[in-house]
């Protein structure tokens, strides 16, 4: 049976066994590792459910934040690809955090497109303009822009 289940799954282009893949190394700045559930940006620990301020002290200047928005409170750093956000229930504690390696053009479609006010819509503060280009690990493997699911 597991031989027939093998077939299948090779045979739908599920698993393909021997493909190179690439490997991020390890150097660029900032660092950034998520290992054991526990992530740091150079070393230092980011801890979820502390306030947005801590995680502004580590990661460290050019952020842009909004405090006592509608929804949630929430930070981003342009330059590193990095957004941070809390929730309502505690909108001033880091409980997200988004890390864009590429930039989403689905996001965009929107953009200067007029509302029935007349007014254009704009793209939205609270997303990061620039991505990633630092070092990026879970568990052991680097992640960057280019990386496939497969990898």
């Amino acid at each position: 049976m597991k031989s027939k289940f093998s077939h299948a799954q090779k045979s739908a282009d599920l698993i393909i066994e021997n493909i190179p893949h690439r490997v991020v190394k390890r150097g660029a700045k900032p660092e950034l590792l998520l290992q054991d559930g526990k992530l740091t940006f150079d070393g230092q620990w980011l801890e979820f459910g502390v306030g947005l301020e801590q995680w502004r002290k580590i990661i460290g200047v050019g952020s842009h934040c909004s405090f006592g928005g509608v929804d949630q409170d929430w930070c981003k750093w342009d330059t590193l690809g990095i957004e941070i956000s809390g929730e309502l229930e505690s909108p001033r504690k880091a409980k997200r955090l988004k890390i864009r390696f590429s930039h989403d053009k689905e996001e965009d479609f929107l953009v200067g497109v007029s509302t029935p006010s007349g007014n254009k819509f704009k793209k939205a503060d609270w997303h990061a303009r620039g991505s990633f280009r630092g070092y990026f690990e879970i568990d052991g493997f680097g992640v960057d822009a280019t990386v496939t699911f497969r990898e």
